[in-house]
């Protein structure tokens, strides 16, 4: 015998609830104890749901505030390093001669640079973060580890919600040779054997590109502290093409290498910062970095961990629409523009006539020969 709730659903005979609808069935108990269960139990889901979900916003927010640099999150570097007196910079360790430390002392191109960048911003102390590896430095700023990270990067699309700094150093790659060697220029590579540091997709792309009928192309890195530019002693190569900068810390220790010449392509070096919101951060930074860079403070940095005695650039020839000129004591380019071609603006005229024998507009030093343009 089945069993008809009032509202038409049917039941077994022995129900006394209507399995549908929860309405009491005739010959049971008021059913008002059963729905007052029913009801209990669906208020008592909703708030465990409700509570699951305000907990599950509540984490992912708190997540997302403790971790700068990510562009989710809209973290702003500016007010945080403002609010925090300090910058943030990871670096990789033992980078000479961008940074390196020993013992307590902390030395490098950017080292000090960053540091005299943080001062103009208003910036009073700067933390270095050098547990990480190069490849991972992007990766942690994105964590929120450091505010900043540089250490020899040239802008690189692929590494993603990275904002770039204006160039803190222009650069290029030079031409190593031994001492003895023919080698003046890239145009008398052809039949030779070139070395380049394994890894450095730039230099092999540009190699392949733009010069002709190489032999061979080895690649290198360092094997246990074990400096790879003696490749060339080893008789494995008959040159290296390399970035000048790593390249006037590392050649120091062979008296038999030259640099013949630099500046074969144009690069630079910039910091990046994580998110791709901090404009604000980026724009201060900037206008901190132009105020340095037209300082005497850093060309007095370039001079200090970029100058090298390895440099043997073959002399200059006169012609018709170039002399040449003996860098005398205390000359800058500015002043030999100002002097010798009637503005001090056109000294960006005489370094593109001279990039190849000048690492740097600030690497000038006396007795050196440069080509001035006939006015």
């Amino acid at each position: 015998m089945m069993k008809i709730c009032k509202n038409g659903h049917t039941n077994s005979f022995n129900a006394s609830f209507c399995v549908t609808c929860g309405e009491p069935l005739s010959g049971s108990s008021s059913g008002t104890g059963k729905v007052r269960v029913r009801g209990w139990v669906k208020f008592a889901l909703g708030i465990l749901v409700l509570a699951g979900l305000t907990y599950f916003i509540q984490d992912y927010m708190k997540k997302q505030t403790n971790a700068p640099g990510t562009a989710e999150n809209g973290v702003n570097i500016w007010d945080q390093v403002q609010k925090n007196g300090v910058l943030r910079v990871g670096v990789e360790p033992d980078g000479a001669p961008l940074n390196w430390s020993d013992g307590n002392n902390r030395y490098g191109l950017d080292f000090e640079l960053i540091n005299a960048v943080a001062k103009e911003m208003g910036i009073p102390k700067v933390e270095f973060n050098e547990k990480y590896s190069y490849e991972d430095l992007p990766i942690e700023a994105q964590e929120g580890t450091f505010d900043v990270f540089m250490g020899g990067y040239v802008p690189d699309p692929e590494i993603e919600n990275t904002l770039w700094s204006d160039s803190y150093l222009d650069f290029g790659l030079c031409l190593i040779v031994p001492k003895g060697s023919a080698i003046e220029n890239i145009n008398q590579l052809k039949g030779k054997r070139v070395g380049l540091y394994e890894g450095d997709n730039v230099a092999k792309n540009w190699v392949e590109k733009n010069v002709a009928s190489i032999k061979t192309i080895k690649t290198y890195n360092d094997d246990q502290e074990k400096n790879w530019l003696d490749c060339i002693n080893r008789d494995e190569v008959d040159a290296v093409i390399y970035d000048y900068p790593f390249t006037s810390e590392e050649i120091k220790e062979f008296d038999n290498l030259k640099i013949v010449q630099l500046n074969l392509n144009k690069s630079k070096y910039a910091i990046g910062i994580p998110g791709k919101q901090n404009y604000e951060f980026l724009s201060k930074l900037n206008t901190a970095l132009k105020v340095v860079q037209e300082s005497p403070v850093y060309g007095q940095i370039i001079q200090k961990y970029l100058r090298s005695d390895k440099v043997e650039v073959a002399k200059p020839k006169e012609s018709k629409t170039e002399r040449v000129y003996v860098i005398k004591v205390g000359d800058t380019l500015g002043s030999i523009a100002a002097n010798q071609l009637g503005a001090s603006s056109r000294w960006t005229d005489i370094y593109e006539l001279n990039s190849d024998r000048l690492p740097n507009p600030h690497l000038i030093f006396e007795n050196n020969e440069i080509l001035l343009p006939r006015q």
